[in-house]
């Protein structure tokens, strides 16, 4: 048996071979390995696998070097020589961080137990989410005392999330994306750490009540898209709750200068992130912080077109999350203006240019990100397509360059070939930044400026060496001008001033053509020849290529529409005018989420037409309208049966109220139902007239409300408001049309039409949070007045037995407008004593009752108790009753541990075994997670804090938050998920005219669910899979914020428990 040769018997010319260009240097380092308990036999055992790892190094001669001064720092590096030598992996992963990055090496070199990253993948773990982070930096943090050592334990974690995150990169283990989201997740968990920590500092100097805050990230961090040594973009907003407008500025600059100095100042461990707060209104002179009006005037008469594209990568990180959500609608008409004017192009352009002749007047190597073709010609291309198509189609706007790219080929703004080239350009030259700035940590883009060095970044990047590294360089910045010069410049010259083309919007054609791969005379041919077998089957092969899934029965209709069917020939000018239709019409239909339901849902509206040549003519002139209609029929076939039946409803989804952000007011819901319905319509209750026009406005609002959630012209938030809203109206006609009857029947004179009872509404109903196949959870109460005191305890007046017959004919009523197609069930079996108990009660009967007899999950109901029709006053009692039952005092540790146990029992009675992870309503991670959370914290302080008593769930996260009650981070994520997982039922419901919960297996319905809601297919990911991700991952975060703030996993307390 050989004997393994020691570090003295190597020769230069065999260090040589395996790439160490100072040979000479690296066998004296090599020798001087023994010692400090190694010997030279340690180090001949560790030898041959280390000589292999620095063969494999991208840069042999930097990681021996700092190989050597890693083993320099350890305690007992015999040991470690021990492990190495039996673990080769761990070997080679270390000596490729060490080569790759001189920042990894020193921070291993100066905490040599953060070896523990590189070696131990259980350590090293997958990507983090930005709670998780939040989480452990928070343990870390919150038990120092001190506030300057809390910034340096804060600035190490930072250092340590880094060189773990980097690993994951260098080793291939996350792709770019993930990285640069992993980063984001890490600067925003530190910007929440040091905003609670500025928050903490002013209220200590200035009191409370502190105002509300938000911190609003741009730029990268707003796109998720932070490298390794990028500036963070932030801006400042506030807003005074009842105090002077002075006092709060001087607040909530104290928060922001506290904040900023947080994160941005030097210490021993040098910085958490550099802070640029230059984005904000009037640059490095405007003020730090403004109010949400402030804000609005500013962008509304001073704002630069460049501020407004800033904006298009804003994101809430921080602070109040309703404050955060506000200034994003605050600034959308801004960022993503009704209509793109010329000047606004040229101001873009000359921007643009201003940039270009800058770069053109510095001289050095290559930049990765300012040269032609480079990051900045992407990201100037995809936001001006975003600007000019985001107002039309909400579902490009994206602060993320990559959604967006996938987002606008969707909606067909740019074609296959030239988003795969920006793609795949932005992935690659995102990578070489990286490796760039990972060298030294250093904030730069530019290339190495010799050949040596440019051999070590083609290594570092993976690649043979320095030729194959120029080469894809040139292709990728060759192909992303060229797109750039087309999509961006058009007509005018990157060189001399803009020229006059019009912008998008003033008649200018599309960036894209529509008609994409159903535009060529080949398909022309076959479409006028279809019946003909060969021409039928290329046109379905074609199809079935652009993403149909029933070519064949996309053909029929085609060709019906051109020849029309057995019981009638299609007019000629139809035939004609579909012909100029039909490409653009495919094309359109391929890009939405369900081309052929999108194509059969166009069809039955073309068939509902009087004359289908006009119709076909108008959708040929209209384009945004095409495309609209497409992907009504794509979400819900449905909404669209319904336009079919009522046409002229066509005309209220192309007016100006499909754009409003804002939910419809009751008061005009209201209004219109009352101005439709007959006059006088006598004692019939079910006279058909009536139940018939009620029917017909509660069709046109859900096909309003549906359509705007469809576009994404209203938030899932606003939907919710609007369908809570319509019902809440249907229900008071309803009650006052039942009332107006019993009380004929009864004789009685109708002297108000104010009736003697409130309806009271529970649940999502009483939370504003109704979906499209809601119940409708109701209790109803009446005046004490209505009981007969006199007829001694228990006995009924006649006022009881009206009320009683009024409830009764509301729930009975409801079955009217459900056979006319009306999804409206009126349920009260939550009331007290369910099913079983008196379905009416005065409000003193309900307040015995809940002193008691009441269980605790019914005092919890009551949480979400509204009044939604009937009398105001007795509505106004009821709610009185309600708020002293719930939250007269402080809830008990036993009735905690009801609570906590009847979540239990719902997850294991209700819940399938094989839906805990995937059930978006009672699984791990669902709806009811976030609700019970809520209810909790609400149930446990809301005898002290008034404001927590709140109907809505986001609402009550909100308040919970601001009151520090509960972490605002958490119930940042909280409220997040809770709008995504609603977002997904509401969709689903529409798609499949069913409530349900559970995440579509059929790959048909997933696509596109989908695609309908804003995910697009990726370089390796396809947009259904990339939604099951997303809910996967919320889920996942949303199940460990419920254990530690619900089940009260990991030892958490209130703010008051922990005082």
């Amino acid at each position: 048996m050989t004997e393994p040769r020691t570090a003295d018997t190597l020769t230069t010319n065999e260090l040589a071979e395996i790439g160490l260009q100072d040979p000479a240097r690296a066998r004296r380092l090599l020798i001087g390995l023994a010692g400090r308990g190694v010997t030279d036999d340690d180090v001949a055992a560790l030898l041959p696998q280390l000589l292999s790892a620095l063969a494999q190094s991208p840069d042999p001669d930097r990681a021996l070097t700092n190989f050597v001064r890693w083993t320099d720092g350890i305690g007992n590096p015999y040991t470690h020589f021990r492990y190495l030598a039996g673990h080769p992996t761990a070997l080679g992963i270390f000596v490729n961080v060490c080569g790759v990055s001189q920042f990894f090496a020193d921070l291993l070199a100066r905490n040599p137990e953060w070896f523990e990253l590189l070696a131990n993948p259980g350590v090293r773990g997958g990507a983090r989410p930005a709670d998780l982070i939040f989480r452990e930096l928070s343990n870390l943090v919150d038990c120092i005392v001190q506030p300057e050592l809390k910034l340096e334990a804060m600035r190490r974690f930072r250092h340590r999330e880094m060189l773990r995150i980097g690993v994951r990169d260098i080793l291939g283990i996350a792709d770019m994306p993930v990285t640069s989201r992993e980063f984001s997740n890490l600067a925003e968990a530190c910007v929440q750490k040091c905003y609670a920590m500025a928050r903490e500092r002013a209220a200590e100097r200035h009191g409370s009540p502190l105002p509300r805050f938000a911190v609003i990230a741009l730029g990268k961090l707003g796109g998720f898209e932070l490298n390794y040594s990028s500036d963070i973009d932030l801006v400042f907003v506030c807003e005074p709750d009842g105090s002077d407008e002075d006092k709060t500025l001087q607040q909530a600059n104290a928060i922001a200068e506290s904040l900023v100095a947080n994160l941005s100042r030097e210490m021993q461990n040098g910085h958490l992130f550099r802070v640029d707060m230059r984005l904000r209104p009037e640059g490095r002179f405007g003020a730090l912080v403004r109010t949400l009006a402030s804000y609005a005037s500013y962008y509304e008469n001073w704002a630069e077109v460049w501020e407004r594209q800033a904006m298009l990568k804003a994101r809430p990180i921080a602070g109040d999350a309703r404050l955060g959500q506000a200034f994003l609608a605050m600034i959308a008409p801004h960022a993503y203006p009704r209509r793109m004017t010329q000047a606004m192009l040229d101001a873009i352009r000359e921007n643009k240019r201003r940039i270009e002749r800058g770069r053109r007047s510095a001289s050095g190597p290559s930049d990765v990100k300012l040269d032609p073709g480079g990051i900045r010609d992407i990201e100037f291309t995809v936001q001006l397509l975003q600007m000019e198509r985001g107002a039309a189609d909400p579902l490009v706007r994206t602060p993320n360059t990559l959604q967006a790219i996938a987002r606008l080929r969707q909606a067909h703004a740019l074609s296959a070939a030239d988003a795969r080239h920006l793609t795949d350009a932005y992935v690659f030259l995102r990578d070489v930044e990286h490796r760039l700035q990972l060298l030294y940590d250093h904030q730069t883009e530019r290339l190495p400026a010799t050949e040596r060095e440019t051999e070590l970044l083609a290594r570092r990047l993976g690649l043979a060496d320095a030729s194959e590294f120029l080469r894809l360089f040139a292709t990728h910045t060759e192909r992303v001008r060229d797109v750039h010069l087309r999509r961006f410049w058009r007509e005018a010259s990157p060189d001399g001033p803009a020229s006059a083309q019009p912008a998008a919007g003033d008649g200018a054609p599309r960036p894209d053509s529509p008609q994409g791969a159903f535009g060529d005379a080949e398909f022309l041919d076959d479409l006028t020849a279809l019946g003909n077998e060969e021409a039928d089957s290329r046109l379905s092969a074609r199809l079935e290529a652009e993403g149909y899934r029933e070519p064949e029965r996309a053909v029929a209709i085609l060709r019906t529409a051109l020849t029309g069917t057995d019981y009638g020939r299609e007019a000629p000018e139809a035939s004609s005018s579909f012909l100029r239709l039909a490409p653009q019409l495919l094309e359109v239909c391929a890009r939405v989420g369900d081309p052929d339901s999108a194509l059969h849902g166009l069809d039955i509206l073309s068939q509902a037409s009087p004359n289908r040549a006009e119709w076909y003519g108008a959708l040929t002139d209209s384009p945004d309208v095409l495309h609209r209609l497409a992907r009504l029929a794509s979400g819900s076939r449905t909404l669209v049966q319904s336009l079919a039946r009522h046409p002229e409803w066509l005309d209220l989804l192309i007016s100006e109220e499909m754009l409003e952000p804002e939910p419809k007011p009751i008061e005009a819901t209201e209004g219109e139902l009352q101005s439709r319905l007959p006059r006088d319509s006598g004692d019939d209750l079910e006279l058909p007239a009536f139940w018939d026009e009620l029917a017909r406005y509660a069709h046109r609002e859900r096909l309003r409300i549906g359509a705007r959630d469809i576009w994404g012209e209203a938030s899932v938030n606003a939907i919710a408001v609007e369908l809570t809203r319509l019902s809440a109206a249907i229900v008071q006609v309803v009650l006052q049309r039942c009332f107006r009857a019993a009380m004929r029947r009864a004789g009685m004179t109708d002297r108000s039409s104010d009736p003697c009872v409130a309806v009271i509404g529970l649940g999502k109903f009483g939370g504003q949070e109704l979906a499209y196949n809601s119940d409708l959870d109701v209790t109803f109460v009446c005046d004490d007045a209505v009981f007969d005191e006199e007829g001694g305890s228990g006995s009924l007046s006649a006022g009881y037995a009206l009320v009683n017959e009024v409830a009764e004919a509301v729930l009975s009523c409801a079955k009217l407008l459900r056979t006319r197609g009306v999804p409206f069930v009126i349920d009260a079996r939550l009331r007290p004593g369910g099913r079983f108990g008196p379905l009416v009660r005065s409000v003193d009967q309900y307040r015995r009752y809940f002193a008691e007899e009441a269980d605790t999950w019914e005092r919890q109901v009551l949480v979400k108790a509204r009044p939604v029709a009937g009398s105001p006053s007795i509505g106004a009692r009821f709610m009185a009753m309600a708020h002293q039952a719930v939250y007269g005092e402080p809830l008990s540790d036993d009735a905690v541990t009801e609570i906590r146990a009847m979540k239990r029992r719902i997850e294991s009675e209700r819940l399938r075994p094989d839906e805990r992870h995937t059930n978006l309503k009672l699984g791990y991670g669902g709806l009811s997670d976030i609700e019970f959370t809520a209810q909790l914290w609400q149930m446990r302080s809301g005898a002290e804090v008034t404001s927590v008593r709140q109907t809505g769930t986001v609402d009550a996260l909100e308040a919970l938050a601001s009151h520090e009650i509960i972490p605002a981070p958490d119930a940042m994520r909280l409220a997040r998920c809770y709008n995504l997982l609603s977002s997904v039922r509401n969709r689903l419901a529409l798609l499949t005219g069913q409530p349900l919960d559970v995440f579509p297996m059929d790959a048909r319905r997933a696509r596109a669910l989908a695609i309908e809601l804003g995910h697009a297919d990726s370089r390796n990911v396809r947009a259904e899979d990339a939604l099951r991700s997303r809910l996967s991952r919320r889920m996942e975060e949303t199940r460990r914020i419920t254990d530690r703030l619900f089940y009260g996993a990991h030892g958490f307390h209130s703010q008051e428990e922990r005082a």
